[in-house]
Order: C-alpha cells, then structure tokens, then sequence
C-alpha cells in the first residue's frame, strides 16, 4: 500500500501547477489517497485475508506449507499450527480463506455460461431500497382496488340490467303469448 501510496504522490507531482497557487502536500493528499483507495477495492481480498500480525504471518507461511502438502487433515493442521505457534482453529480459518475464490458482484456479458455461480446481485438485491419498486407495488395496490371497485359497481350494474331484462322478458312474453304461434324460432316471432 505504500507503493500506491508513492504512485499517488508521482501523479500528484506530474499533475500539480504551482501556479495555481496551492501548496504540493493539499494537492498530493488526495491523489496519494485516491490511488491508495483504488489499490484496496482492487485486491480487497488481500488485504482482508490477513488483518492482524499472527494472520499475516499464517497467510504467508501457509501459502508456502500448503504448496508443498496441498489440503491439510486434522493431524497436519495441529503441526502447522505447533509451529507457527497459531491455534488449529485460526489455521483452518485461514486455510478456507485462501480457498476462496473471488467472485464478481455482477455478472459481465461473458459470464453467461451456466458453469458459472449465480451472480450475487441478482439475489441480494434489497428490494425494499429500490424507490420506482415501492412506487410500482402502491400504484400497483391502488390500480388493484380500482378494478375491484369498478368490477363491484359493474356486479351491481350487471344485477340491475338483469333485473330489468327479466322484467322485460316477461313483458316480451306476455306479448309472445298473445301473439299467434308461427313454426319459426322464437325471436323471429317476437322481433316481428
């Protein structure tokens, strides 16, 4: 890190012009800051592996012990750890560290093989987070209601509409019925 550090003090020294009337340390602070920041998110991983001195020098030297032995059992894991004066546990820690692999957060346009594990934002997306979502979900809600309104209203409209052709049915009957019988279907005889 402090080698970024330094590459962010370069730029800072390429880019800087004394003209402008700022000293070189304000103006170098933040590409030395910058360029160190872009070093973390770049290699997180390695820099999250090993956080303190005893994990530091674990990572190392089991990084050299496991390529002699590759995956440890129980008995190697208690010699490794016996010499570098670790707990078993903090080794077999460190071990499923180093066996981790990196994995995008999103998936680019190449990852679309099925080989490939689910990227982690098509199932950790906080759905509650997203503003146009809840906006959709309450319209959606209102919109559901509505129809549900109107379908209830349109119940009590298709009721009277009902009622109202079965009080007109039986004045077309009545009419029908005065009427002479013709051979010919019914609607016939009463459109006539």
């Amino acid at each position: 890190m402090i080698q970024e550090g330094n590459i962010g003090l370069m730029k800072a020294v390429r880019r800087f012009n004394p003209e402008v009337g700022v000293r070189l340390v304000s103006f170098a602070v933040h590409w030395i800051k910058a360029e160190i920041h872009e070093y973390v998110l770049r290699n997180w991983r390695i820099v999250k592996v090993a956080t303190t001195k005893a994990q530091r020098k674990l990572f190392f030297n089991l990084r050299k012990t496991k390529q002699r032995l590759g995956w440890f059992n129980q008995d190697e894991v208690e010699m490794v750890a016996r010499e570098l004066g670790v707990s078993s546990k903090d080794v077999r820690e460190m071990e499923s560290r180093m066996a981790a692999q990196d994995m995008t957060f999103d998936m680019s346009s190449d990852d679309e093989s099925d080989s490939q594990p689910m990227a982690p934002v098509l199932y950790l997306q906080d759905k509650s987070s997203n503003f146009a979502d809840g906006i959709e979900d309450d319209n959606w809600e209102e919109q559901a209601a509505n129809r549900l309104t109107d379908a209830m209203q349109g119940s009590t409209s298709v009721a009277r509409i009902l009622s109202a052709l079965a009080g007109w049915t039986k004045t077309i009957s009545l009419r029908c019925r005065s009427w002479p019988i013709v051979t010919a279907s019914p609607l016939s005889v009463c459109a006539a």
